[in-house]
């Protein structure tokens, strides 16, 4: 659910951000994992800031201490994807999709300015 906090933030969301914003905004009505919790992993934001992922957090991956042996990080991936696509299956629909792919434009084409945004939004629902 977003926050009045997160939602001050997302309404007058620079140009350079508003995909960003409707990702945010429209994955209020999701239960976790939200599509924008897929976004602020995809961009390593959620591992970088809190040392997980939280819509794919199984993955294997550079927050996670390595494997001791390599036959269980294959494991690993098989299982993830066994699991976790059926979960963005069940998650993500053309609309989210779509929105999801808008935000991740944003972000390639300013990363810096778009994780500073995500920031803010995720300072203001901490305060929350």
């Amino acid at each position: 659910m977003t926050t009045e906090n997160e939602q001050q933030l997302i309404e007058p969301a620079p140009s350079w951000a508003e995909g960003v914003a409707a990702l945010a905004s429209w994955s209020g009505n999701y239960d976790q994992p939200t599509p924008y919790a897929l976004f602020c992993d995809l961009i390593g934001f959620n591992g970088e800031e809190f040392g997980e992922c939280y819509f794919l957090p199984s993955v294997p991956g550079p927050y996670d201490p390595p494997a001791k042996e390599e036959l269980f990080q294959v494991d690993e991936a098989r299982r993830f994807a066994a699991v976790y696509s059926n979960l963005i299956d069940a998650r993500l629909g053309f609309l989210e999709l779509g929105m999801l792919a808008d935000a991740l434009g944003e972000y390639a084409e300013r990363p810096q300015d778009v994780t500073a945004y995500v920031r803010r939004i995720s300072e203001a629902d901490r305060e929350d």
